[in-house]
Formats: structure tokens, sequence, C-alpha cells
């Protein structure tokens, strides 16, 4: 049954119980339960049952031009023949409702509510998918703010930071170009992070829109880097117009100030989303930018400490060479060069000798290097480059560490010249070693060939062996003296005797030279106290440098060395007539490593030397300024309070006691050495039998009695000490009575193995008189007296 028109219908859930239109006694519909439906097709079926008494059937086209598509329909109304209303309705894309009312419907009160009813429905579900794109937006947004930040908290630098934040951007928006313009410390950067092809002047603009805002002046603005974003695809077509407007240029702050740029040109005009999510971006930046700064700020402050702090000079150079930091070594080395380091220092390296090497490095050829740098002939130093940023940018950052080395390579030099007189005062060693053995036999038998044939040629003869041989052993003992490594003993010292010791040494070479050596010695020079070796030293290193000079300037020259005495002090003055000391030199010439001498040649060590010495022998040494051809040197050294004994003065004689033949045992493995010793003994009137070795020397001495034993010191197997040994074991008197000799005079054997065995040691070599007064010594002097002599 069909229902009147004053007939109330409450059937629907679209409209509200008790709400109807007083006039037409219709339902009102509900509006908000209307709105809640999901879809077109529940809206239809909810607008269709709450008219259903007066509307047949319900349909939605969609439509895509002129083509429509049904996208809802209801039939729940009665059955009608009345044709369709068709109602449009506005908005994309556009709607049709088409309505089939019943017999007897209010028909444009009906067709209104189901227009205004559909409008309400899609402008409402229009506002809640805006709101839920907003929404999903925002999101979004939030996902890569926190996306953002896990990303940035790990950055260490402000190239992975914007880096980070570029490629993040670029995920969320599609993006041609981003440039980031930042600086630390002096170090500027501009960064153009592309993707798609972009062409220079473009990529120009872009950067001088970021360094505008930066304030940074045309002059320090950097080469911009230029990086692929990671979708970067090359088949675009190259970026050549913008439009300014697009661009969306983001300050970074720290604090109040700008501290870094970041301007992007998105494929397209950013809306509100895009422009809030950059904005957003920024805040971060903000954050972290000042994180790492101030890390970096603090890492400056301890390298500046650092620096501050090394003894090399240490710069900071740029790709000009201009100094962007040095620390206090660098401004005082610098200073005393008078080199200023202003502006680009590339003059300053070129006449250093240091351009080649850090040009090397600049030119990317290598990543550092390092060499050392002659200059001015008395200047060494040393000189490492190397590149801070690698391959980053086209004007790398260098470091260059120099330091003054001058005083370490002369010192190498002093150790290696110290080195090489070591290894020659060993080897003169062993040689005097061996050639004392021989010039003992040499002076015995010259002595006893003399004695037998006491005139004559063959006394000539022997008595120019004699001399020769004498003379061969003076050569040895000043060999020695200088070859010998010893502690420094102070005693009386003859100076005379000190300039004839080194004169004897160094004349053959004085002679090849062309040098004259002429003497001025005073012979009532008392003895000065002092170390015998190191004033031979002195006057080694005086007559060395005046020969020197001589030789520099011409083929032959003449020295004088005079001894006086003079104001109560002992003066020794050696004069050469070389070129002379030039008086700008003068007070340089006693400093160490000083020299004029050509590169190695000399050390700059001996007048410094010579100079320590004679302090340390509280004297002075002066160059004289009076000398007028040539240079003079002045030593002058105290006299004692009281005079000592030189060690050239003769010991006490021996008391006249009458000694008579004694049998002697002779133990040396050198048989010459031996035998000279047997027949110079038995000239004297003695027995003596010789034996070769220890064990041969045990034999006899076990077969027969003797009164003396006189043993070398050094023999192979058994030496002189262990055969005291052997000897204090078996046969103690004749240990008592022994006397020991050798010719290992180089080092302390001497006094050590007199300390050891309390037994005279007779050093080689000697002469039959020497041989003579140490047998009678042993003979006359019983061993309780010899230990109460002992000191």
């Amino acid at each position: 049954m069909r229902p009147c028109l004053g007939e109330r219908v409450t059937d629907s859930r679209f409209h509200r119980d008790g709400a109807f239109d007083d006039d037409t006694l219709q339902p009102l519909l509900d509006w908000s339960d209307l709105l809640t439906a999901e879809n077109p097709t529940d809206l239809l079926v909810g607008l269709g049952q709450a008219m259903r008494p007066y509307v047949a059937e319900l349909a939605l086209k969609q439509f895509d031009g002129d083509v429509g598509e049904t996208i809802a329909g209801w039939r729940g109304g009665p059955a009608s023949t009345n044709p369709p209303h068709q109602v449009e309705i506005g908005g994309l894309p556009h709607w049709r409702l088409s309505i089939r009312l019943s017999e007897n419907a209010p028909q444009m009160v009906l067709v209104e509510r189901a227009l205004m009813a559909v409008e309400a429905w899609r402008s409402a579900r229009q506002g809640l998918a805006d709101a839920q794109d907003r929404v999903d937006a925002r999101t979004r947004e939030l996902d890569l703010i926190q996306a953002l930040g896990r990303g940035v908290a790990e950055a260490r630098d402000l190239d992975t930071l914007f880096r980070c934040a570029i490629e993040l951007l670029q995920s969320a928006e599609d993006i041609d170009v981003a440039v980031a313009a930042y600086a630390v410390g002096r170090r500027r950067t501009v960064l153009s992070m592309e993707s798609r092809p972009l062409d220079d002047d473009t990529r120009t603009a872009l950067a001088g829109q970021a360094i505008q805002l930066l304030g940074w002046a045309d002059d320090d603005r950097p080469a911009t880097r230029v990086d692929h974003l990671s979708g970067y695809d090359d088949t675009r077509g190259t970026l050549v117009e913008w439009d300014e407007s697009s661009l969306v240029v983001l300050p970074v702050l720290r604090g109040e100030r700008i501290a870094a740029c970041l301007t992007l040109l998105p494929s397209r005009p950013a809306g509100e989303g895009a422009l809030r999510l950059c904005y957003s971006v920024a805040n971060q930046l903000s954050l972290h930018l000042d994180r790492i700064l101030t890390v970096h700020e603090a890492e400056a402050d301890r390298f500046r400490a650092i620096l501050d702090s090394m003894p090399q000079a240490v710069l900071l150079l740029d790709g000009q060479l201009h100094v962007q930091q040095a620390n206090p070594a660098a401004i005082e080395m610098f200073a005393k060069l008078d080199m200023p380091l202003v502006g680009s220092i590339e003059a300053v390296l070129r006449s250093l000798g240091m351009f080649e090497a850090t040009d090397r490095v600049r030119c990317g050829e290598r990543n550092c290097e390092s060499c050392e740098i002659r200059y001015e002939d008395d200047r060494t130093f040393s000189l490492s480059v190397a590149r801070l940023n690698e391959d980053r940018s086209n004007e790398p950052d260098m470091v260059l560490v120099i330091g003054d080395i001058s005083e370490a390579r002369q010192m190498q030099l002093q150790l290696a010249q110290a080195d090489k007189m070591s290894s020659l005062g060993r080897m003169i060693s062993g040689v005097t070693h061996e050639l004392n053995n021989p010039l003992t036999s040499i002076m015995g038998y010259s002595q006893l060939l003399r004695a037998a044939v006491p005139e004559g040629k063959v006394a000539e003869r022997a008595e120019r062996l004699e001399s020769e041989a004498r003379r061969c052993q003076k050569i040895v003992k000043n060999l020695l003296s200088f070859a010998r490594r010893r502690e420094v003993k102070h005693g009386s010292v003859s100076l005379n005797e000190v300039v004839e010791s080194v004169l004897a040494l160094m004349g053959y070479q004085m002679r090849i030279d062309g040098v004259t050596v002429e003497t001025d010695l005073s012979p009532d020079l008392p003895a000065v106290v002092g170390d015998h070796h190191h004033l031979q030293q002195v006057l080694v290193n005086l007559l060395t440098n005046a020969r020197q000079a001589i030789r520099s300037d011409a083929q032959s020259g003449k020295i004088i060395v005079r001894t006086r005495l003079h104001g109560g002090e002992a003066v020794i003055e050696v004069e050469d007539d070389g070129p002379g000391i030039p008086e700008a030199l003068r007070s340089r010439i006693f400093d160490p490593f000083f020299t004029t001498k050509p590169e190695g040649q000399g050390t700059g060590l001996g007048l410094a030397l010579v100079y320590g010495i004679v302090r340390d022998h509280a004297g002075t040494i002066e160059a004289l300024k009076e000398a007028r051809d040539g240079a003079c040197f002045r030593v002058t050294l105290p006299l004692p309070e009281r005079p000592r004994r030189t060690a050239e003065e003769p010991e006490a004689e021996l008391p006249e006691v009458e000694v008579g033949p004694a049998t002697v045992l002779v133990v040396d493995d050198e048989e010459p050495v031996a035998q000279m010793i047997c027949e110079s003994l038995r000239e004297d009137g003695h027995t003596a039998t010789c034996a070769h070795d220890a064990e041969s020397a045990l034999e006899a001495a076990q077969e027969r009695s003797f009164d003396l034993v006189i043993a070398d010191l050094r023999m192979p197997g058994v030496g002189g000490e262990a055969l005291f040994e052997l000897l204090t074991e078996r046969h103690p008197r004749l240990a008592e009575r022994l006397l020991l000799t050798t010719g290992d005079t180089a080092g302390d054997a001497i006094e050590r193995a007199g300390a050891r065995t309390g037994c005279e040691v007779l050093a080689k070599p000697f002469d039959v008189d020497a041989l003579h007064r140490a047998v009678r010594k042993q003979l006359i002097i019983s061993p309780d007296e010899r230990d109460r002599s002992e000191p």
C-alpha cells in the first residue's frame, strides 16, 4: 500500500525520530548520519531509504569528458513510470544524479533535497580526504625529519651533514640542484649536488645566491665542488634556464649568525608541505652544525696547542701558498731569516730551495714529500710537505713542517769523524802492538852489536840502527798517545814536551805540504797542571788549522810555535802567514759548527773543542788582532802554586847494591825478542833460559830453580797473568819474582796487569839498559820490600 502524502515514514536511519517538516510532513534528513556513508553506493542506499515512499530509484554517473560511467545506484522504492530527473553536480570529477520519483511525489522539493544531500556528502568526503592527505603529508615530513636526525647525528663534518640532508630532501622532493655553502675555520666550501646535467653559468649563479647570503667577498670565493645525487639522470637535458622565483634559499643559523646556506632548485615549484619540510631540515641542520663546529673548535684549540708546542716550524698553506696558520716556531724562524710570511710565500720558498717539493704536492704529483735543504752553506733544513684534504678540492690545503737540523747534521759529522778516529785508534793499537815486538829486538840487538864492536863502520851502523829504532819508538808512542781512549787525568805537563811530541807526529805532513814549522820554546818554562793528551789535542787542532789556512791561499808558508812565561802564566802561541781571519768572523770562530771551509772539508768543531779544553784547564784562548800577516792564536794557562815534577823527569836511582849472577827464565812467543833478552842477560853475567809458551815455562820451572821469570803479558793460550796464577799455585816464591813485558800499550793493559798481579810491567819496545834496570830492581828488592814500597 502506497503511503499518503501526509503519512509519516520513520523507517530510515538517516532521519531523526519525530523530526518532520511542518509544511510537507516529510521527514528531515539526518545529515550527520548521511555523511558517514563510506562510498557513493552507501550514500544512494541511505538516501533512497530515507525518501523511499517518494523515490523509485537513484543513479549516479561520473563523466570523463562526454563519456559517463555509473558509479552507484539504488532501486528500492515503489514502481514508477515517471521519467527520471537529471541533476548536474559540480566539482571534479563531474557527477550527474538521476532521480525517478514515484507517483504524486513533490518533485522539486525531493530533487533539491537529494541534490543537497549528494553535494554535502561529496564536500564532506573531499574535506576528509584533504585532511587525511595533510595528515599523511605531515606524517611523512615527521618520518623524514626523524630519519634526518638519525642520519646527521652520526655526521662528524659538515660535508657529511649537508650530503645527508640533501639526499633526504631529494628522496622526498624532486630536486634538480642543491648548493651548500659553509665554512670551517678559514676553510670555505661550496658544494653543488645535482640530479641532472647543469651548465657552468647556472651552477655559478646558484652558488652566488648562497655566497651572497653569507657575505663572502668574490676574491675569497672558493671553487665549487660538484657531486651527483643518487638519482642523477644524465639523459635529461642540460639545465640552462630556470625561474629565480622557484629557488628555495635556506639560511642555516648558529645563534643569531648565518653560518651556512642551502639553496635548492626543485623540478617544480615547492608547495606548502615542501617548504615546511625544507625549513624543518634547515632547523635540524642548525642544531647539528653547531654541534660539529663546537667539536671542531675544541679540536682546533687542541691542534693549536700542539702546533705551538712543536719545536719545528709548521705552516698551513692554501693552494695559492698563502699562510693560513703558523706556529710560534715558524714565526721565529722566518723572522730570523728576515723573510715575511705575508701573502703568497712562493718567493720565500724559492729562496730557501723548498718550492719544488712543495709544488709537487700542490700539483698532486705526490701526496707527501720529504727532503733536506742546504741553505747558505751553514744551515740545513728538513722539509716535510703533505696534503691535508687529499682530492677533495682543486685547491688543496698543505702542511709544511720545517726543522733546522744544522746542529744535528754537524753532530752526525762529528760522530762519524769520532767513529772513524775510534776505528783508526783500534787499528793503530793493533799495529803498534805488532811493531813493538820487532822494535824491541832491533833496539836490543843494535845495542848488543855496539857493545861487541865499539868502533868502526859496524859500530856506526849499529848506532844508526839504534837511532832509527828509537825514532820509530817515539812515533809509535805519539800515535798511541792520540789513539788511546782514556779518562782525563791532570798532572804536571811540560808544554815544551807537548810541542815536541806533536811536531814529531805532524812533521812529515807539514813538510810534504810545503809548510815550515819554527819553534821558539822557553827552556825555563815551568810545568803546568793539565791533561797531557788534551793539551796535545789543542796544539794539533791549532797547527792543523794553520796548515789548512796556508794551503788555501798559497803553495807554501811558515808556522811559528812559541812558549814563554808571561805575567806568571804559561803561554803557547801558534802563528801562521796564511790569509788571516776576517774581522767580521772573528767573534764566531769559537762557535760550535761554524766553519769557513767548503762543505765536506770541515765540521766547525776544531776551535770549539780547543776552546772547551782550554777553559777546562782554567785558561784562555784568543785570536790576536795585532797579527799582521795571517793569524796568531794565544793559549794562556795558569801555573800551579807549587812546582811539580813532570812525567819526563828521571826516576830515583836504585841503591848501589851488588847483584850476583842470577838464573832467569824468559817466556815470550816472539822468538827474536826472547833470544835478544836472553843474550842481553847473558852479557850482563846472568844465566838465561828461553821458553816460547807457558807450558814450556812451567816444565822448566819444575826441572830447575830460577831466581827470576820474565814473561810476555800476551801470548797464545796462557798469557802472563794466567802464568802468574799457575806459578802462585805451584811455585809461590817464583811468582813473587815475575817481571811482565808487553807490547800492548794502547789501552790500560799495563795498569790492569800491575794491579791484578802486583808485578812490575815493562812496556815494549825497551832497550838493553831499561831491561837491565828492571832486572836489577827485581833482584835487589825482596817481595816484602816491594809490598811496602807500593803506594
